[in-house]
């Protein structure tokens, strides 16, 4: 009896370990035809990622804040605008989430990549015009 029950609270304890990897709070892109959404897609992104506790309204890293449009649109002091509207790959944001980034370490700092169908959400969205939506 004594080894069932160990072997039950083992099992309880796997169970919610997956069940915690499977988090309904995880950021999904958009459906297949729907245009990315940053307040829906991005946002949420870089919220689950850390990048808002470093580069959002009460900590500003580099002058630089991705917790808007706006302010990803004028960028920090180093590389200037973090966004170039259609133009994902020439855009710092995306550059500094690479394996190389041209400036730095990169970004997140500290913290897991971005998976790249996460970033893959966020090229989508500068491509499609960076709009703030």
């Amino acid at each position: 009896m004594l080894y069932f029950t160990r072997t039950a609270a083992g099992l309880l304890v796997m169970l919610s370990i997956v069940l915690t990897g499977c988090n309904d709070d995880d950021p999904v892109g958009p459906d297949p035809g729907e245009d990315v959404s940053f307040s829906q897609h991005v946002l949420p992104i870089f919220q689950q990622h850390g990048c808002t506790d470093c580069h959002g309204a009460t900590l500003q890293e580099n002058n630089l804040r991705v917790d808007s449009v706006e302010r990803l649109l004028i960028g920090g002091d180093q590389l200037g605008p973090a966004v170039i509207p259609g133009n994902a790959e020439e855009s710092p944001l995306i550059r500094q989430m690479s394996a190389n980034p041209p400036l730095g370490n990169r970004m997140p700092l500290g913290m897991s990549p971005v998976p790249e169908s996460q970033q893959n959400t966020i090229r989508d969205w500068i491509n499609e015009g960076a709009e703030d939506n």
